[in-house]
């Protein structure tokens, strides 16, 4: 964990000085033009400052409002400490799967050495913690909560980030609660959907793959298939179903209203998954009327799934480049 001492304001640093002498003159622009341009680009410190308008990335709108302190038709404006910009699920949203990591955006990027724990960055359900995981992103701009088990239907979570210790890119403590001073803790929630089944309450599909067949006289014709399971986030073991040798599924019963399913194309005998081409994992969101036992998956019933060919997804390193190349069958 990044630490500071003492009480550092965003006064410190002003927007738009990127040689930091104090001005912004034609030497600041030319940096900025010249990363904008991709010609040279600005070290991650500068882009901080190079942000003008504290949207996040440096573009052309940057330079504009540059040009406006050089020419002196815009004031100046300080740097603020980073905080949160935004949270996905958002503050107050409601129908949120019970699978959902929680993601905190910040400003500013921290401080290379950071590191979040979990008591730092928590979530709870009616007091009680959760268990979670928690990683920082490789350009430290964003927190995600893991969820180590489905969350609890039909709940308010709580989730509370406390930003004490913890500093910026620039070495600024980090404003956890928006006042602008270092630490404090900010705090958001959301709601989760219900996953109870309601007695008559069924969704009905048939899942096909993507690529046609051929049919009589060789017309090109859907291609069910059999075996693939469909379960509901965060009730996998209970509320589940499989298609038969026509492609065609009951899921009986179901939620009422909004909810997420996933589609297992793997455990189709028309996959040969891991060793060979298969269909895939989709997940969806459906919606079903209580009390109806004929609901259509989606909205219109039928689902299809790509193929994926052997050597399309490849592993990719957290720490190194990786090349990635596509098998023939896919570029063709």
């Amino acid at each position: 964990m990044a630490c500071f001492t003492g009480v550092v304001r965003s006064q410190s640093v002003t927007l738009g000085d990127l040689d930091g002498d104090g001005l912004r003159t034609v030497r600041d622009l030319t940096q900025l033009v010249s990363h904008v341009n991709g010609v040279a680009i600005l070290p991650e410190d500068k882009q901080v400052i190079a942000d003008l308008d504290q949207n996040g990335a440096v573009n052309d709108a940057d330079k504009t409002l540059l040009i406006e302190e050089i020419l002196g038709t815009r004031e100046p404006e300080l740097l603020p400490l980073s905080t949160v910009r935004f949270t996905s699920p958002e503050t107050g949203a409601a129908g949120v799967a019970v699978t959902r990591e929680t993601v905190i955006h910040f400003t500013i990027p921290l401080a290379p050495a950071t590191t979040i724990t979990t008591p730092q960055l928590r979530a709870t359900f009616g007091g009680d913690p959760l268990l979670t995981r928690v990683e920082l992103s490789g350009d430290r701009k964003k927190a995600t909560l893991f969820y180590l088990e489905p969350l609890p239907s039909n709940a308010r979570i709580e989730v509370a980030f406390d930003g004490t210790g913890i500093s910026d890119l620039l070495g600024r403590p980090f404003d956890g609660d928006g006042d602008e001073v270092g630490g404090g803790t900010f705090s958001t929630h959301f709601e989760t959907l219900s996953i109870t089944p309601l007695v008559s309450t069924a969704i009905v599909g048939r899942v096909f793959a993507s690529e046609p067949g051929t049919g009589q006289q060789g017309a090109p014709t859907d291609v069910p298939l059999a075996g693939v399971t469909i379960t509901v986030d965060g009730a996998e073991e209970t509320l589940r179903a499989v298609t038969d040798a026509q492609g065609n599924f009951t899921l009986d019963p179901c939620p009422a209203g909004t909810f997420f399913v996933q589609i297992d194309g793997r455990t189709s005998p028309q996959s040969d998954y891991p060793n060979g081409d298969y269909f895939p994992v989709v997940g969806k969101e459906w919606f079903a009327i209580a009390g109806r036992n004929d609901n259509l998956a989606g909205e219109t019933g039928e689902i299809y799934l790509p193929c994926i060919c052997q050597g399309t997804l490849q592993t990719t390193s957290a720490t190194q480049p990786t090349p990635i190349e596509f098998p023939p069958d896919v570029v063709t």
